[in-house]
């Protein structure tokens, strides 16, 4: 049985070089993006969450989403209309609320939205949009 060499730099017995150098390569890439995604991990940490829900948002629902996103829209195109300048963020907003006895595949919501600190509590219902 031949003894062989272990030196560095000298290919395994049944490996030429070029496979050695394959295998290298690919071992490389792996071990690349593995250490990333570690110290990511490691920098984000694995907390505990501390507050309830997976995301920390005013919506429930995408309808609810869509629903103050047009309506935060055109408030304060509507807005610089009359005014000439967009609201103050720190004063307007928009709240989308629906209401309980709403059909599920037809919901109404209720809106309260507050364009500055003369213009606030506004409330409106946006029905549902019925198509025939």
């Amino acid at each position: 049985m031949p003894i062989h060499s272990s030196r560095p730099g000298k290919p395994p017995p049944n490996k030429t070089r070029n496979q050695q150098n394959r295998d290298n390569a690919s071992k490389n890439l792996c071990f690349g993006p593995l250490s990333v995604l570690t110290v990511v991990a490691l920098a984000t940490g694995a907390r505990a969450q501390t507050t309830p829900g997976y995301f920390q948002t005013t919506f429930q629902s995408e309808s609810q989403f869509i629903v103050e996103t047009v309506v935060s829209d055109l408030g304060e195109q509507i807005y610089f209309a009359a005014k000439g300048r967009l609201p103050e963020s720190k004063d307007f907003s928009v709240a989308a609320t629906e209401r309980s006895d709403s059909p599920p595949d037809a919901p109404i919501y209720n809106l309260q939205i507050n364009l500055d600190r003369e213009h606030n509590r506004l409330k409106l219902e946006v029905p549902p949009l019925v198509l025939d």
